[in-house]
């Protein structure tokens, strides 16, 4: 029963994980080895809140 618990609260944070997209801009302009930060939304769309977050993936 333990096990199937621990499975469903990792299902859960996976879901919570992938409901999370970045928001790019059009157009990027930026220096090699710098550190872009997106606007990540957190919240359903229908929604207004907004966080910011460092992406590993922006990292030029």
């Amino acid at each position: 029963m333990l096990l199937i618990l621990i499975l469903f609260v990792q299902l859960i944070n996976g879901i919570k994980i992938n409901n999370k997209f970045i928001e790019e801009p059009d157009d990027v302009e930026t220096i090699i080895g710098s550190t872009l930060i997106f606007r990540c939304r957190t919240e359903p769309i229908h929604q207004s809140q907004i966080t910011w977050c460092k992406n590993d993936f922006c990292t030029l």
